[in-house]
């Protein structure tokens, strides 16, 4: 080749491409694949004189190139660039078949106009390569995972950059496709009936899930008039109408068609009309047209919901607004009694609540129940939407004195609006209630709001604040605050509070016993139970975590605790309040949350140190559940305290977990503790019910201090998981450097080759990568030395039959700017090491490395034709 007896010519090419690539890799393998393809030396200096600089010079000579094609070429690759590019996600081989062989006036799929995947690639003109299987996308067993993309992630934003007017058409070129395939004849039989009709339909039609999620994208974004009549032809037809429905309302993740999601594919509802799904995708023009037509805006589906409703559904604020100036009905319910302003709140869409609150929704009456709709934002922690309900006229207790409420009424959802308001410290709710509906004074309000939950402030008594602040400190201000004739000297705060906590309404008492007894207010509690006769009732309450006080009290205050105890608290209830029911019991909560004291105070009472966890009513299971010692890990102290009170340190908790595996699951647990069950016996390779070892664990978890306590304690890194993967390849598997230094890693591969760790085992599924394939694609240069060391074959390929130094290859293709140096540099490093280990000379593949451009170059064969054998 020229280049080797022209040594000012090879300092040009080296100069030029640097200067041109713009610091792609990509961009300097391309440059050099022009370059190889000369004769001369002339031609060599012309070549690099018309090298474009930087991606979107090289995009925007590409695209000129493609305009030079013929016409059926030039519009194929035209095609294929608009889908590549403007498509919300990666297109599977499958999907973008069908897409390409849709033509405008077709009614059914003909799969004579599918497309080669390598000649539609072939007429980008490298614009667009065949990618490898498309990451997080779970497909049907059996299609192509692989998929069409882009030849470099810049490639997207230089498409974003296009005149508006070159967006709009390719958007509009895939709307068409879309609408044109939805309707089909093909889907004229409407909804599949059954889960396998729908696995079916999606094996036959892979394109339809595309489709129907995304084609109301690309019209509104097309702004083309002329698309219009094409999704009026598709909304006026019912059952395609049915048939597109059935996979637009699913989640992203149905598309796996796991049986579980069989049940949601089934239930879909029917009569849809095309209104409802105008509103559901908020095509405010269509809405109006379809009204304009005759089309009335109280049609139902078969479960009652109206288009406001499915406009709800889809968070339409603008759809909702037209709606309701078209007259619909915003208080109608569907058939389970919800109503809009209901299914906005379950969605926890704060702005539709606001905007239909705004618009007169009624706010008392959901589902006939006067306080569903506080009981659900209080539920979903909507403070803003609490407090815009109360303020629109909303009550947790009815208005009406003169209603006569029943029992059950009585006690909910009334009970949960307020410990939901306390669990989620909803402040501003709980003020608004307080001064609402209470009448509490603002003052008052905000000094228990205070005293409930104390600010994070300077001083250290924050905490202990005095409830008493206005009257005396001395023992007698309880039976002061006691006293019938309240004169100055008795705190407004109290005063409300004590007629509060009088009225008939128990579970405002309840109410306030947890809240005093989980933020350890002392005082509250003693002044709650010295009133007597409501302390029975409220002692035995539970509530949404099925606590009662005592058990809030457990995980935070002994005196709490103590004092809830010897006024008729029951320590031997579990956190059902039952003794057969589902939960922990006092000691659980406190080895968990509680202090030491209250550990202290629950063994004295009688409770068994090894009591177990109750699973439900499934009494084989006991044997497996919780102990309180496994609860009090990682805290060293309430550990050493079980153990000297007689707590069993081999058996074993939750799915058959060893304390070892509690302590390893624990991001706190110190090396003593570690130290302290290996010295005790605890079987350090014990194995859980999916397999994993306490070894496994932390392998997953990258915990060093567990791995290397663990290992001199004697364990196996060879025992794998039930699905077989093993500790060292858990390890790896989703390493990020830039997370966790390679020196560290380093040393936690170091740890587990010392036990027995097997450097050559892969996963078993799809793509099969070895150990091997993961650190050369990490650019971990120092592990990929110590797993060659202990026997890892670098020639080891995969299901896609890459080795780990096409793992290199692909990844080095892949950077852009964003990605930092080290990477670059481990890169190259791990590339040099695979190249020796496997005795190829692959250099001229490497790309990105611009010095060695000029070897490369010389290892080309046939008079300068480019060797590109081990391309990835």
């Amino acid at each position: 080749m020229v280049v080797n007896h022209s040594p000012k010519l090879a300092e040009e090419i080296k100069t030029t491409v640097i200067e041109k690539s713009d610091g792609m890799f990509f961009l300097a393998k391309m440059h050099m694949d022009e370059i190889v393809k000369t004769r001369t030396a002339r031609a060599v200096y012309s070549a690099l004189h018309s090298l474009p600089s930087g991606c979107n010079d090289y995009f925007q000579e590409t695209l000129k190139r493609i305009e030079t094609q013929g016409d059926i070429d030039r519009n194929l690759a035209c095609r294929v660039w608009s889908w590549v590019a403007y498509t919300t996600r990666k297109l599977t081989i499958p999907e973008i078949e069908q897409a390409l062989a849709v033509e405008k006036g077709d009614t059914c799929l003909n799969k004579d106009g599918y497309i080669n995947p390598d000649l539609a690639v072939e007429t980008c003109a490298g614009l667009v390569v065949l990618g490898n299987k498309l990451e997080g996308l779970q497909l049907p067993e059996g299609q192509d995972p692989r998929g069409l993309e882009l030849v470099h992630a810049s490639a997207k934003d230089f498409f974003q950059q296009l005149p508006d007017e070159e967006v709009r058409r390719a958007h509009s070129r895939i709307a068409q496709d879309c609408l044109t395939y939805l309707t089909f004849e093909d889907f004229a039989t409407g909804v599949c009936q059954t889960g396998y009709e729908v696995w079916y339909r999606l094996k036959q039609y892979p394109f339809m899930w595309y489709a129907a999620h995304h084609w109301a994208m690309h019209f509104t974004k097309s702004q083309d008039p002329e698309l219009v009549g094409l999704v009026l032809t598709l909304l006026k037809q019912s059952n395609k109408v049915a048939a597109l429905t059935q996979f637009l309302i699913q989640p992203e993740e149905a598309m796996r068609l796991d049986s579980k999601y069989w049940s949601s594919f089934q239930n879909s509802p029917s009569s849809v009309s095309g209104l409802h799904i105008a509103a559901y995708l908020g095509l405010a023009e269509v809405i109006r047209t379809l009204l304009r037509q005759g089309i009335s805006h109280s049609v139902r589906d078969s479960e009652g919901s109206s288009a406001l409703h499915w406009a709800v559904r889809g968070s339409q604020k603008q759809t909702i607004q037209l709606l309701l100036e078209e007259g619909i009905d915003k208080d109608s319910a569907d058939d389970k009694g919800n109503t809009t302003l209901f299914l906005a709140l379950k969605s926890r869409d704060e702005e539709v609540v606001a905007n239909l609150v705004h618009c007169g929704a009624d706010v008392k009456g959901q589902g006939g129940c006067p306080n569903k709709a506080l009981a659900l934002a209080a539920e979903e922690n909507l403070s803003d939407s609490f407090c815009l309900l109360q303020e629109a006229g909303a009550r947790i207790w009815s208005d009406d004195s003169n209603v006569e409420l029943t029992e059950e009424e009585l006690e909910a959802p009334n009970t949960k609006v307020l410990e939901n308001i306390c669990t989620w410290k909803m402040k501003r709710a709980l003020h608004q209630t307080l001064t609402k509906e209470l009448r509490f004074a603002h003052s008052d309000s905000e000094e228990f709001l205070s005293a409930l939950w104390p600010p994070e402030a300077s001083n250290p008594k924050s905490r202990e604040l005095d409830l008493l602040r206005g009257a005396s400190e001395a023992t007698s201000t309880f039976d002061h605050v006691e006293s019938t004739n309240r004169k100055a000297d008795s705190t407004p705060l109290f005063f409300a509070i004590d007629q509060f906590s009088k009225s008939e309404w128990l579970e405002k008492e309840y109410v306030f016993f947890c809240a005093a007894a989980s933020a350890g207010h002392q005082q509250l509690c003693r002044w709650l139970l010295q009133r007597g006769k409501p302390s029975a009732c409220s002692l035995r309450r539970i509530d949404l975590r099925t606590w009662t006080a005592l058990h809030h009290a457990s995980a935070t205050s002994h005196i709490a605790f103590q004092l809830l105890l010897q006024n008729g608290g029951n320590p031997f209830a579990y956190s059902n309040g039952g003794d057969s029911g589902y939960g922990n019991s006092i000691l659980h909560i406190a080895a968990s949350k509680g202090p030491l004291s209250v550990i202290e105070a629950a063994i004295r009472v009688g409770i068994d140190v090894n009591v177990r966890r109750v699973t439900g009513l499934q009494i084989n299971w006991v044997e497996y559940c919780h102990t309180p010692l496994n609860e009090a890990i990682p805290d060293q102290n309430k550990v050493k305290f079980l153990l000297q009170q007689g707590a069993d340190v081999h058996l074993r908790g939750d799915g058959r977990a060893t304390v070892l595996h509690f302590a390893t699951q624990h991001p706190l647990s110190q090396l003593e503790l570690f130290e302290l069950f290996i010295d005790l016996g605890v079987n350090v390779n014990a194995r859980d019910s999916y397999g994993r070892t306490a070894l496994f664990i932390a392998a997953t978890r990258r915990t060093e201090i567990a791995i290397d306590a663990l290992v001199r304690g004697g364990a196996d890194a060879s025992i794998p998981k039930s699905n077989g993967m093993t500790p060292l390849y858990s390890l790896l598997d989703g390493w990020d450097p830039s997370e966790l230094s390679k020196e560290r890693m380093c040393g936690m591969v170091e740890n587990l080759l010392k036990a027995r760790a097997d450097a050559k085992s892969a996963e078993s599924c799809y793509p099969c990568n070895s150990i091997l394939h993961k650190a050369a694609y990490a650019g971990a240069h120092s592990v990929v030395q110590l797993l060659l060391d202990a026997g890892a074959d670098p020639a080891a390929e995969n299901s896609l039959k890459k080795t780990p130094l096409d793992t290199v290859l692909m990844r080095l293709d892949k950077l852009d700017d964003n990605d930092p140096p080290s990477l670059k540099l481990g890169l190259a490093a791990t590339y040099r090491l695979l190249s020796e280990r496997t005795s190829k000379s692959r250099m001229d593949e490497l790309g990105g490395l611009l010095s060695d451009i000029l070897h490369l170059s010389s290892q080309s064969t046939g008079g300068g034709n480019y060797n590109r054998t081990g391309a990835s």
